[in-house]
């Protein structure tokens, strides 16, 4: 299952996205598993 999120940072620094990942978690109804966050720019990183 593929969700998609895109996000417009007016400055560097951090952006949360904590509660966009539960909300696609919360949404795919999957109950066990592994999500994965891609960041694709090379600037960008997930912890």
């Amino acid at each position: 299952m593929l969700f998609d999120f895109t996000l417009n940072a007016l400055r560097e620094g951090f952006i949360d996205i904590a509660s966009q990942a539960r909300e696609a978690i919360a949404t795919s109804r999957i109950s066990g598993g592994i999500a994965v966050v891609y960041c694709p720019h090379t600037a960008a990183a997930s912890p």
